[in-house]
């Protein structure tokens, strides 16, 4: 019973310490990065992006998606 109240009051004062040096520790793990694909000083405008074509309604399970080089997508039902 002492060991499982220690081992307790152990991970209540690492995560209160990591609580309060969250500040100094997200940067190490996450940084800010560029979105892929997207340069600076392109202006996207409405007439640049292309409607979705609606190919196949009712499709109650889609099973997989693939993504070919051009841009097109396979999808297939289960």
């Amino acid at each position: 019973m002492k060991k499982l109240i220690i081992v307790l009051i152990v991970v209540l004062i690492v995560s209160v310490v990591a609580y309060f040096m969250r500040g100094s520790i997200m940067p190490l793990y996450f940084s800010i990065q560029e979105p892929v694909g997207v340069s600076e000083g392109v202006d996207m405008k409405k007439a640049d992006i292309e409607e979705p074509e609606v190919v196949l309604d009712n499709l109650d399970i889609p099973w997989e998606i693939v993504f070919l080089p051009g841009g097109e997508m396979l999808i297939t039902g289960a």
